[in-house]
């Protein structure tokens, strides 16, 4: 990792860290060189923010860190159980050759959801579903490969001199189309809070699997039945 000493002047990042580093995990440590309450975020992830209260070194504690550890702990056992119980609260609907899903969900307490609910779906040919974003938090995309390798998510570019530059490729920040005949690789791009991406199956009868490059572990499948 790399170390680096903050003020509350100008702006350090792990993205830094990343570029200085290639390869090796984008650890961060700083040294808070002033007083203050002093606020962070993840540029990715916009819902994930959180702060760093520096007191004198002689300042007294509000509470020690075991203290702050449970409560944290408690916290998160909250927090994850409100997420757990989220997927239950939800019910897509359809309306004739048109279906819905969600790519992620989250609720306000900071919780996500990294699945797609109501992902797998039985279908005619000609159907079209819509993939809502419904995460504040995250960033998803909906990607059909069609049994070959997904699509790099990041590019490194040599540079003259310096670190490589780190580049999401056009094809995988924006949808690729509307429709899918079930070859080659059918994508939403990246999806923020709100958007949706709507794909018509003109694919014959088959099953279709997918996921969000972002998060591999989040699969789907579209069942076309003819």
């Amino acid at each position: 990792g790399i170390s680096a000493a903050f003020d509350g002047t100008s702006q350090i990042s792990t993205g830094d860290v990343l570029q200085a580093l290639p390869g090796t995990p984008p650890v961060l440590t700083v040294t808070f060189t002033k007083t203050g309450t002093f606020g962070y975020v993840c540029l990715f992830h916009p819902g994930m923010r959180g702060a760093v209260e520096v007191r004198a070194a002689d300042a007294a504690l509000p509470e020690t860190p075991a203290q702050a550890k449970t409560r944290g702990q408690v916290t998160l056992g909250a927090i994850k159980a409100q997420a757990q119980a989220l997927p239950s609260t939800i019910h897509p609907v359809s309306a004739g050759s048109v279906r819905t899903a969600l790519a992620g969900a989250g609720n306000g307490n900071g919780a996500s959801v990294l699945a797609f609910i109501n992902g797998n779906q039985t279908i005619r040919r000609g159907d079209t579903v819509i993939w809502t974003q419904a995460d504040p938090f995250e960033l998803h995309t909906v990607t059909f490969t069609s049994g070959g390798t997904p699509p790099a998510l990041i590019e490194p570019r040599p540079q003259p001199a310096g670190p490589p530059l780190l580049v999401i490729p056009a094809s995988v920040a924006g949808p690729s189309g509307d429709a899918y005949a079930g070859t080659g690789i059918a994508h939403s791009g990246l999806l923020t809070y709100g958007n949706a991406w709507a794909l018509r199956f003109d694919a014959p009868a088959g099953t279709y699997a997918y996921l969000c490059l972002l998060h591999p572990w989040m699969n789907g499948a579209i069942t076309v039945s003819g």
